[in-house]
């Protein structure tokens, strides 16, 4: 509520003023760095609301105010911010003077590379889409072909320097179509890996993995242990926490979600889906997520290895190219099991009628075809 009526008191669904962040700065104006966070917050509240209303009946209220709140912020924000390429930052803070625009911490119409950070969020805490898909897609791609470079000869990096000349790297911000100010939001110029890492992430959960391996490899060529360390990413300091988005790689390569009160997982592959062996991890225990497709098949196994997995719901991506039939088999523990089955946009769900468990050393297979 402080949020609420601190940064949005006109119940806009955006943040216009003052918006201290990483950075080391006070961003102003509109812009989706900020406020996707601010959506994928709107998203989470409306969750937990509707989470709440199971015992509480008002708190339905609230749910339905997040999710208007959000679809009005969606809405605004790409009508407003998208200029056909990438989403932009608007200058329309209320009463903040003209000085403050050139005081390194605004971009105006730039490219920035964290413009989808709390998408990279929604997509990690399994909240859907922020903004229109065909446009998150598109910043994607842009961000890529305008920031990314292949070596930074004759480009003065700042304030500080991580990269050598030789050396590729996404920049922070870039300014294709002209209008950089004359003191752009700080750190602008330099290259951070635990931003390479979202967008990379990013890239992969849109199933661009050609994209995203063009990041990562000028990563590890930079932190192959001839110049720099591949255990320590240094950023403002060593040991730099941000560079730890690398986890979210995974996660997003595997399509996990986990919802550990609900008993729910999924499961949504976009990396060589046809033959997957992947760590996987829950609130009771970890262990190897299996995925083989062949011969108008496709099998999936969940094989705990620490600990006990705990499944009432699991959800999986269908990677057939026939039609969906009835034909889903179950089996735990030698028993076959009968959950329902609900196929949904390439999508299928199944629910047990009570809680699985799992323990380490048994697999729960799932045929498919």
């Amino acid at each position: 509520e402080y949020i609420l009526r601190t940064f949005d008191p006109q119940s806009e669904g955006m943040i216009r003023g003052e918006q201290p962040n990483t950075y080391d700065i006070h961003t102003y104006g509109s812009n989706t760095f900020i406020g996707t966070l601010y959506l994928a917050a709107l998203r989470a509240m409306e969750e937990m609301a509707n989470l709440m209303a199971q015992e509480d009946p008002e708190a339905k209220g609230w749910a339905w105010r997040y999710r208007e709140l959000f679809r009005r912020g969606s809405q605004r924000y790409d009508e407003e911010l998208w200029n056909g390429e990438y989403w932009v930052n608007a200058y329309d803070a209320p009463n903040a003077s003209e000085e403050v625009y050139n005081q390194r911490n605004c971009w105006g119409p730039g490219c920035h590379s964290d413009q989808l950070l709390g998408q990279w969020w929604a997509r990690l805490l399994d909240l859907g889409d922020l903004l229109p898909s065909e446009h998150i897609r598109q910043a994607l791609k842009s961000i890529v072909h305008y920031n990314f470079r292949e070596d930074f000869r004759g480009f003065r990096q700042g304030p500080r320097t991580y990269l050598a000349e030789e050396e590729a790297g996404l920049l922070n911000c870039s300014w294709p179509h002209g209008g950089r100010p004359e003191q752009p939001i700080l750190y602008c110029d330099e290259v951070w890996t635990g931003i390479e890492y979202e967008v990379a992430a990013l890239l992969i959960s849109e199933g661009e993995v050609e994209e995203a391996l063009r990041l990562l490899e000028a990563v590890a060529r930079r932190h192959d242990g001839r110049t720099r360390s591949p255990w320590n990413h240094i950023e403002c300091g060593d040991h730099y926490v941000r560079a730890m988005s690398s986890w979210s790689l995974l996660e997003m390569a595997l399509g996990f979600a986990c919802d550990g009160p609900s008993r729910f997982l999924g499961f949504a592959p976009t990396w060589g889906p046809e033959d997957v062996r992947a760590f996987f991890i829950t609130p009771t225990g970890w262990g190897q997520f299996e995925q083989r497709v062949a011969e108008g098949v496709q099998e999936v196994r969940l094989c705990p290895l620490w600990g006990h997995v705990e499944v009432q719901t699991l959800r999986l991506r269908r990677h057939l190219p026939t039609q969906p039939t009835d034909r889903v088999e179950v089996r735990l523990g030698g028993l076959t099991r009968a959950p329902s089955v609900v196929y949904n946009e390439g999508e299928v769900w199944l629910r047990f009628p009570e809680t699985m468990r799992i323990a380490a050393g048994e697999m729960l297979s799932v045929l498919i075809g």
